[in-house]
């Protein structure tokens, strides 16, 4: 029986599980809260140069057949323009974009219960709203939205809104990990910021370097270039051709408006990728690339930001080295600052220049040597262990090698292995090269206060000075919209999550809510599809997993964490990162589903195992679910 399907949050997450209970019969409504798709990757939602952290050929969803067009052209790791391109166009091609209601945002979520059932497997009663029966689950979702109904734009805090009721049988939550910016207050910020100081969350630059008009110049960059693609193609066929995904299919018409007047983004591309305001284009792009256009208009309005400024950026994750390093390559800034707790592996695009990261850590092979959560028993574990051993400390010499991490005084104390959590990360080019060039200086330490004058003092009592501070100091979640009861049956005060593979709240029970886009790792993409899927063979009553199966691999997880890793990784494992073990989340859940690999030939077999992750494999292997019987695990 179709169900009705509410997804909130139209990101990389919310588009698969649209597209997933569409293509599976179902009633789906979207609501996006800000006026485009694509969550992180919404033009003007991140900083400028931000690019893909893995490489393009991993990262698509699981029937978008190899890597998108929209990524083949001038770089291995596509900006945020191109990322966003490409969810614009599934989402147009896939049906799901006419599904989205944008600039509606969810205020209140109240469960309903079957008044006939205790058990929780009935459906909403006429969309009424009961009081809790004893033992029961809700069997559905009465919603309370807000409609901005404002001039066109993101909405604005203080309206006009008009709200409106929905009711549904399944409540998807997709809001993702990137949407509540971590911004500590500081003692005596008014004052910085009185003087002429500025504090910014680092998701939140883009604000002060062209806004979305900025962003959306760097998405007309990218359709020209796919349009050319398209051309090129039609006129070798001498045809027409077919316009598909990567064709700009459905994209809207204010994007290429909007950019038409961008002088800046057409001078940066006459100049073949380099942009005068900002010095050379980024030597990581193929000049004269629509790629290497983008990436250098982003460095020159980054210039312009800094220029003249001492720039201080508190966080050495992947935002907070990217940020500071991009600031540092504009060379415009009086002096640019990495403050960090302490020092973090990082992996270069290139072991030694040679090898790509990809291969080491996006293989099943190459995966064999991390320490495993479904570990193999007695001796052979203990060789896997041994052997896994050597092999990691071959790799933190090379790495500290290649960084001159000892010269600088950043060779982190705790052994690689032991901490795959989500602040592990690829290096962005040229941090360490800056670094040692001086040009960007690391610092350890936390800012405490600030102070009029630009005086910004640290928690050893040292005291620097600064114009610009840039806060690469994470995100936080909160579901506000939830009762507070269902929502501490979800989040422990601590962040531990009470969800089975970071999708399913256990302790709520029944199949009426899911959340996705918390279980954070490697391929995102391949994530979000495998994870909607999941939640659909949930939802159609075929998978049968009993909450104290559930338990018991949460305890085994939680143990794993514990004895493998150092407290800040186990923590992270436990508020839903599975960096660690993205192979065995990925297969735990296709177990559960009842799939497998037995579909593919023995070549893609082979490239299962031997290449950097394939999400047309896996596609391959959720086509192949008996959808006819229910399974357990």
């Amino acid at each position: 029986m179709a169900k009705r399907v509410a997804v909130i949050g139209a990101g990389v997450h919310g588009i698969a599980a649209a597209k997933t209970f569409m293509e599976h019969s179902h009633d789906v409504a979207v609501f996006e809260g800000a006026e485009d798709l694509g969550g992180v990757w919404r033009p003007g939602n991140n900083y400028p140069g931000l690019q893909l952290q893995s490489t393009a050929d991993i990262y698509s969803y699981c029937d978008s057949g190899g890597t998108p067009r929209h990524f083949a052209r001038g770089t291995e790791h596509p900006p945020a323009a191109a990322v966003y391109t490409y969810l614009r166009d599934y989402a147009a091609e896939h049906g799901v974009t006419p599904l989205i209601r944008f600039r509606t945002k969810l205020v209140q979520a109240r469960p309903t219960y079957d008044r006939n059932s205790s058990s929780g497997t009935g459906g909403v009663s006429g969309g009424e709203e009961a009081e809790e029966p004893a033992g029961a689950t809700p069997t559905g979702w009465h919603l309370t939205l807000r409609r901005y109904t404002g001039p066109p734009g993101e909405p604005k805090d203080a309206g006009p809104w008009e709200e409106f009721d929905h009711n549904c049988d399944v409540l998807l939550i997709c809001i993702g990990c990137f949407n509540v910016p971590k911004t500590p207050p500081f003692p005596g910020q008014s004052d910085f910021v009185a003087g002429g100081g500025v504090v910014v969350h680092s998701s939140q630059l883009q604000s002060l370097c062209g806004g979305r008009q900025a962003a959306l110049e760097d998405v007309a960059v990218m359709d020209a270039a796919l349009a050319a693609d398209q051309k090129a193609a039609e006129e070798r066929s001498g045809g027409k051709g077919k316009r598909g995904a990567g064709g700009g299919a459905g994209k809207p018409e204010t994007h290429v408006t909007a950019a038409a007047t961008s002088a800046t983004t057409a001078a940066v591309v006459q100049n073949g990728g380099t942009s005068s305001a900002g010095g050379p284009g980024p030597q990581h792009a193929r000049p004269g690339s629509a790629e290497a256009a983008v990436l250098a208009a982003a460095s020159a309005r980054l210039a312009q930001l800094v220029s003249g400024k001492r720039v201080v950026v508190v966080g050495n994750g992947k935002s907070g080295e990217d940020v500071a390093v991009l600031m540092a390559d504009t060379r415009a800034a009086k002096s640019v600052t990495c403050l960090y707790k302490e020092p973090q592996w990082s992996v270069p695009y290139y072991l030694l220049g040679l090898v790509n990261f990809k291969y080491p850590l996006t293989t099943r092979l190459g995966d064999s040597i991390t320490q495993k959560l479904h570990a193999p028993p007695g001796l052979l574990g203990w060789l896997h262990r041994a052997v896994g051993w050597s092999q990691w400390r071959l790799i933190e010499r090379l790495v500290s090698y290649q960084h001159g991490r000892a010269k600088l005084g950043v060779v982190p104390t705790h052994a690689v292995e032991r901490g795959l959590d989500c602040t592990l990360h690829a290096e962005p080019f040229g941090f360490f090269t800056a670094a040692h060039e001086g040009r960007l200086q690391l610092r350890q330490g936390q800012p405490v206060a600030l102070g009029a004058g630009g005086r910004l003092q640290l928690d050893d009592g040292a005291e620097m000075q600064a114009d610009l501070v840039v806060l690469a100091t994470g995100w936080g979640r909160s579901l506000p919209f939830l009762p507070p009861d269902l929502a501490s049956k979800i989040m422990q005060p601590d962040g531990t999550l009470q969800l089975h593979h970071g999708i399913y709240p256990y302790e709520i029970g029944g199949s009426s809510l899911f959340i996705l886009g918390w279980n954070v790792g490697l391929f995102q993409a391949l994530f979000a599809d495998v994870a909607a899927r999941w939640a659909l063979e949930m939802v159609e009553g075929r998978l049968r997993v009993t909450k104290e199966q559930m338990l018991a691999y949460r305890t085994k997880l939680f143990a794993w964490a514990d004895r493998c890793f150092i407290p800040r990784a186990a923590a992270d494992i436990r508020r839903g990162c599975v960096a660690a073990y993205s192979y065995e989340h990925v297969d735990d859940m296709l177990k559960e589903m009842g799939a497998d690999f037995k579909s593919l030939t023995m070549a893609e077999y082979l490239q299962l195992y031997m290449t950097p992750v394939n999400a047309a494999l896996y596609g391959k292997a959720m086509r192949a679910i008996n959808t006819g019987s229910s399974r357990s695990r």
